[in-house]
């Protein structure tokens, strides 16, 4: 049977086929073989599948040939769309839980909250303070009236969000765990563009369930909602420009380049990185690492991505010069500050990057993402493999800046997570196919998770005491133990490889088909063990729950029986009452000063607005309002 409409079957050059082309089984990615492999095993250099090279039904150069590859079985097609779908919304199920807790955490959840509840009522002038009754110093983020501390896309995000559900705080990190899952979504999208299924479903899952993205989503972690946002719109840039270089389409190219405009408007110069993978996609060919066909991009190209996102930032840029031209050019300093300068008390050295944030971004896996991007290494220069050179400079340039920059913080690497997933999830696959050194590396890794137990602490903040090189570095010896034992693991299944009758292992690989069965399930065991550590550690922080029942409930009573004007003076215990109350309750608040307080109350007056006191200590005051469980009591000033 024969037939002349095009087919995904092989396709010959001419009526003597020198070679033959045709589509990988796994990856799809299009094979060009010599023709006297035909009928013969074949490796896929992209996804490193095994298959046999099929043969045309006839040599002819006049029509194209019928496919001889058998259509994959229905369950195998429906399988990874309906395994993502799972876990996508089994995890997205899970950020869910006791989202709508009423704490909101100091750094920096209350203050986006409190903007973002402003930006709802006029969405072209972020405020912190909407309606500053004393004087305020603009230099001080956390005090000021026009509020460009951070990008305005997110905040814009939450405003959305406020205008459909109502301000609550469950419509606060909704939009949170909206991006997250969304960006486990364009992580498996990636990796099947770059790799196979199988990697992207793995990295996509470890991606969805990751304790730290979901600490982001419930605002436990400093910047929340502008770290999610961030990843999301890196990712969406980075799919459209992996899916350019593939295809040559233009329109691809110029999504990427909007999609990088936003993530500009989420967290600023961060965004660059996707400009720094085109580049790299670019100076690939050129260094003999990558391949031409699989890196269609050039200056031109670059230059017209990078006019896309200019387009995209410019008028939210010259809005925000024209009007707010001070507050603008401080914020802007302030950021590249962060550079040589110690922000806040951030600054830490370089180990506390590689040793500290970064487990806590990734746990129990950070280490096979060590051992996985050194393993890979070898393939990528051997296969000339563009897809892992590409995760390479996607995950290192965002973490090596971080390691120079003076002023470090712990979500700042958040953006290398897709890459570094990636390449963990494709070192897993390559050795559940076999492939003897992925598969030695992942045993010995495996085996070091469970013969020293890692320690994952919160993240901790600026120097340490001391000022000894690589201090944070050995307080984390685990990390160099998991690595080094994985390693030499290799090392000695390679001594034993030299010393065994390679005959054996004809039919499986290096160490022999029922030893590489066994290496490849205990693997999985150990790897199900780490996944479920990683679950329980995500439920656990969905179920804190953490409330703050007097400032919900001061803010009840303000908003519905004070006046506009009314200016909140609170006495602290936790140091920043003020800012919670200020988001429940919609009026102006400040922190009641104990050595004066009567001051600030007076000037308030003289400025037109009407002073309030709440405290928990008795006042000699009028109370107005008791909260229940001997919680504060809001007091009308007077004029002493």
């Amino acid at each position: 049977m024969s037939s002349h409409v095009p087919s995904r079957g092989p396709k010959i050059e001419s009526a003597t086929p020198a070679a033959v082309f045709f589509p990988c089984f796994a990856c799809a990615k299009e094979l060009k073989i010599k023709a006297a492999l035909i009928g013969k095993k074949v490796k896929c250099p992209r996804c490193g599948q095994i298959m046999l090279a099929p043969a045309p039904a006839e040599f002819s150069g006049a029509e194209e040939t019928e496919s001889v590859v058998a259509p994959k079985p229905i369950g195998q097609l429906l399988l990874p769309p309906f395994l993502l779908t799972l876990i996508l919304w089994s995890t997205f199920v899970l950020k869910l839980h006791n989202l709508d807790h009423t704490a909101l955490t100091r750094w920096d959840e209350v203050f986006h909250a409190v903007v973002a509840r402003n930006v709802l009522k006029h969405p072209l002038k972020p405020t912190l303070v909407d309606a500053p009754y004393l004087p305020y110093d603009m230099k001080k983020w956390g005090e000021n009236h026009v509020w460009l501390h951070k990008p305005i896309l997110p905040l814009w995000q939450i405003a959305l969000s406020f205008a459909v559900f109502g301000v609550n705080t469950f419509a606060l990190r909704l939009p949170s765990a909206i991006l997250g899952t969304g960006a486990a979504w364009f992580t498996y999208l990636i990796g099947k563009n770059l790799f196979d299924r199988r990697t992207a479903l793995l990295a996509a899952a470890l991606q969805a369930v990751n304790p730290f993205l979901v600490i982001l989503v419930q605002g436990y972690q400093f910047a929340d909602h502008f770290d999610v946002a961030l990843l999301f719109w890196i990712e969406v840039g980075m799919y459209f420009l992996l899916r350019s270089l593939r295809t040559g389409s233009w329109r691809d190219l110029l999504f990427a380049g909007l999609a990088q405009g936003l993530a500009f408007l989420s967290k600023s110069y961060l965004s660059g990185i996707i400009l720094g993978v085109a580049l790299t996609a670019w100076l690939l060919p050129i260094c003999h690492l990558g391949k031409r066909e699989e890196c269609k991009i050039g200056p031109l190209r670059i230059l017209a991505m990078l006019g896309i996102t200019f387009l995209t930032i410019a008028p939210w840029l010259t809005y925000c010069v024209t009007l707010y031209p001070d507050e603008f050019w401080q914020e802007e300093l302030q950021v590249w500050m962060h550079l040589d300068s110690n922000i806040e008390g951030w600054a830490a050295p370089w180990d506390r990057v590689v040793f500290d944030y970064m487990i806590g971004i990734y746990g129990v896996f950070y280490t096979p993402i060590l051992v996985a991007g050194i393993i890979l290494v070898g393939r990528a220069f051997s296969q000339r493999h563009t897809g892992l050179w590409l995760m390479y400079a996607w995950g290192i340039g965002v973490v090596l800046p971080h390691l120079f920059a003076m002023t470090k913080t712990p979500s700042a690497t958040l953006i290398a997570m897709p890459p570094l997933l990636l390449l963990l999830g494709y070192f897993i696959s390559q050795a559940w196919r076999g492939e003897r050194w992925s598969l030695a590396a992942l045993v010995g890794i495996m085996i070091m998770s469970i013969a020293i137990t890692p320690v994952i602490r919160n993240p901790g903040y600026g120097s340490p005491n001391s000022r000894e090189f690589g201090t944070l570095m050995l307080q984390a010896r685990w990390v160099l133990y998991h690595v080094a034992g994985a390693l030499a693991f290799v090392g000695l299944s390679f001594v034993a490889w030299l010393l065994t009758d390679k005959r054996r292992h004809h039919a499986g690989g290096a160490m022999g088909r029922y030893p590489r069965i066994v290496a490849v399930w205990f693997s999985v065991c150990v790897l199900v063990w780490l996944v479920t550590q990683t679950v329980i550690a995500s439920w656990k922080i969905t179920s804190r729950d953490m409330n703050e029942p007097f400032c919900v409930e001061v803010g009840e009573f303000t908003r519905q029986h004070l006046p506009a004007n009314a200016v909140l003076f609170f006495e602290e215990r936790k140091g920043y009452e003020h800012l919670t109350t200020m988001f429940y309750a919609d009026r102006t608040c400040y922190a009641l000063v104990r050595t004066s307080p009567d001051e600030l109350p007076q000037r308030v007056l003289e400025a037109g607005g009407i002073p309030y006191v709440i405290a928990y200590r008795r006042l000699s005051l009028a109370p107005i309002h008791v909260c229940a469980n001997q919680g504060p009591t809001v007091y009308r000033w007077q004029q002493p």
